[in-house]
């Protein structure tokens, strides 16, 4: 299954697991994906608290957080390389955010120019 976004696409395939290849050529992986008996989405997947690789039960809306999230990462990626190339210096980054340093010149009581 492919869904076109202009020249790039997002593709879906399965061979033991379930994978999802964005358009920056990144591959989401769920691993040991299918469908259980009760007919949920399950995969192997980690567990947070014991680190434990066992059977996780996901749902469509959240496969499709996963993508969009991941998408997202890959757009921030390519704008933090092109603002630097712009010659912006970039001091941080938050989820879809960046900050950048900033010069800030001002006039202090005495007269004096100050470069802060």
């Amino acid at each position: 299954v492919s869904v076109s976004g202009g020249s790039d696409k997002i593709s879906y395939y399965a061979s033991g697991r379930y994978r999802c290849r964005l358009p920056s050529g990144r591959i989401l992986t769920y691993w040991g994906a299918r469908l259980d008996n009760d007919g949920s989405i399950v995969f192997q997947g980690q567990n947070q608290t014991t680190r434990k690789w066992e059977k996780t039960e996901t749902w469509g809306g959240k496969l499709v957080e996963n993508i969009v999230q991941a998408f997202a990462r890959d757009c921030l990626a390519v704008a933090l390389l092109r603002l630097d190339a712009a010659g912006y210096e970039t001091v941080f980054h938050v989820h879809d955010d960046r900050g950048a340093g900033l010069q800030i010149v001002f006039q202090n009581f005495s007269g004096d120019e100050g470069l802060y």
